[in-house]
């Protein structure tokens, strides 16, 4: 894999993305044989002070919290304090009030989403950002509970319910445990379970773009005991160790990444604490989180010992998308590529026509060509195959593209590339 073509694709291509998709702002690492190979922020951080995303900002990662919810449970598991077979009753006494179905479901079922407990209870939380205590909760169980789906049926009150067991099991706080076990062991000093215990600089988070309104902008809120589903705040770095723990074996991560139940023919299925995905012939394993202002993502390619990381500070699916772009574009540069050749470099830039915008590239001896907004550089790309100044060949596999036809690069009177002609359209350089 040769770092500077993928460092020169995504700096591109991140950045276009981001401002075409209005996505306030984004941090990205990628992970590769126990290395950070790529880390970097775009947009902003605070939108309307105009203050730059830094990689050390902190995001609420929502439910990749479930990740290390199930991991401290494998670790519980390891050293004989629970079995996964146990019925949660036993850790959490008062889920019999729910009725017989309470005294049935196992810590493996609520692992995998298949205990047919209802989603989020009957609070409002996910609107106004006011999460119940556990007096609320256990005064909110009744019979409707436990739906009797068969099945997956995901749960964030079921990963909630997680952390009490873990509490229950190992005799300290839910907080106390993951601080011990998971995160001091890896020097992840940026990581907290909750607001409670977090002291990081957050990013802002912001609503979707919704036309003819105004961002909304969130206030950041404690999640207390649903910190086991959906709590953590964190940043690229240490999600990147937390990764890398994961992928090397020092967390015990292999038995959570079995596929547990499959729900769509894609291949997308659940594990124990984590999502599932086929891409090509690989088995992918991660999580995404959505929460008032952020989306994020994180997707580990255990055969590589490869893993991508996306944050976003608003809820939009582009944290989802950009990863397994990134994914692909990982996967194709797998191998050693060529340097960008440096006369190529003149050409490179955003160009436009008034059909559509370009993004132009050099990469080895050529130029790729793609769409800002694409979800994968990889997708429907055009490359272009040096004929001569300023003349290229195209290359592509749309079926309605001009494959084999000619571009030509257009200069201006003091001799720099302003613009290019392909297929009848002029696309006029303007970056």
């Amino acid at each position: 894999m040769n770092k500077k073509n993928v460092r020169t694709i995504l700096d591109t291509w991140l950045a276009t993305k981001l401002a075409y998709e209005r996505i306030p702002g984004m941090v990205v690492g990628i992970v590769k044989d126990g290395e950070v190979v790529y880390k970097n922020a775009f947009g902003f951080a605070d939108w309307e002070k105009h203050e730059r995303m830094e990689t050390s900002h902190a995001f609420f990662i929502a439910s990749i919290s479930k990740t290390f919810t199930a991991i401290a449970l494998r670790q519980l598991e390891i050293s004989g304090k629970l079995k996964f077979s146990d019925r949660v009753f036993k850790y959490v006494p008062w889920l019999i009030d729910t009725g017989s179905p309470g005294k049935k479901v196992t810590v493996k079922q609520l692992l995998s989403h298949s205990s047919g407990i209802w989603r989020d209870g009957d609070g409002d939380q996910w609107s106004s950002g006011k999460f119940p205590s556990i007096s609320n909760i256990q005064a909110s169980l009744s019979t409707n509970t436990f739906t009797g789906h068969a099945g997956y049926k995901y749960s964030n009150f079921g990963f909630m319910l997680l952390g009490q067991v873990i509490e229950a099991a190992s005799g300290m706080t839910y907080n106390e445990y993951v601080k011990k076990h998971i995160l001091q062991p890896l020097k992840m000093s940026h990581t907290a379970t909750d607001l409670d215990f977090c002291n990081e600089r957050i990013a802002s988070g912001y609503g979707r773009d919704i036309p003819g309104q105004r961002r909304t902008k969130f206030h950041h809120t404690h999640i207390g005991p649903y910190s086991s589903a959906t709590g953590f705040v964190s940043t690229v770095d240490d999600l990147a160790k937390y990764c890398t723990a994961l992928l090397d074996g020092r967390l015990p991560f292999l038995k959570l990444s079995k596929p547990q139940v499959t729900f769509d023919s894609e291949g997308l299925g659940y594990g124990l604490g984590f999502r599932l995905k086929k891409m090509g012939s690989k088995i992918l394993a991660g999580h995404s989180g959505g929460y008032q202002g952020f989306a994020t993502r994180i997707t580990l390619d255990a055969e590589n010992r490869l893993a991508v990381i996306t944050l976003t500070n608003t809820n939009a699916k582009a944290a989802l998308e950009v990863n397994f772009g990134i994914l692909k574009l990982m996967h194709a540069f797998g191998k050693s590529q060529k340097n960008v050749s440096k006369k190529f470099l003149e050409y490179t830039g955003l160009y436009r026509s008034f059909w559509s915008d370009s993004q132009v590239i050099a990469l080895g001896n050529n130029l790729i060509c793609f769409n800002p907004k694409t979800s994968s550089p990889l997708k429907v790309t055009e490359r272009f195959e040096s004929f001569g100044k300023d003349v290229f060949i195209i290359h592509t596999t749309d079926p309605m593209g001009d494959h084999g036809e000619r571009v030509r690069f257009r200069r201006n009177a003091q001799g720099k590339i302003n613009a290019y002609l392909q297929s009848g359209l002029l696309f006029q350089k303007i970056s």
